[in-house]
């Protein structure tokens, strides 16, 4: 197989995975989770770094390049969604001992 037909392959397989995906777990792909949500009136530019690393890195992944830099930009998303996550606790935290 020359490299153009292991792309080709490749690219139709990504393909079909992804179908599957979104067609067994549309409900991750039809709202962002509750912190996102939260995020993007409570912490608008945590979120904005989040939604842009996330958008870049399915670009990347949509091209399949899995380089450093996709391997960054998914590290950026994650850790900018862990911080929003734990915003989020202290935020419930808050309010229940308000309340």
């Amino acid at each position: 197989m020359s490299y153009e037909d292991c792309e080709k392959f490749y690219l139709e397989k990504q393909k079909q995975a992804a179908k599957v995906f979104f067609e067994r777990y549309v409900d991750l792909h039809t709202a962002d989770p509750p912190p996102a949500v939260w995020a993007s009136e409570n912490q608008p530019e945590l979120y904005k770094k989040m939604t842009a690393a996330r958008q870049e890195a399915n670009s990347l992944w949509v091209n399949g390049v899995f380089d450093d830099e996709f391997k960054q930009l998914v590290l950026d998303h994650l850790r900018a969604f862990l911080e929003i996550c734990r915003a989020y606790a202290e935020s419930i935290r808050r309010e229940k001992s308000t309340a």
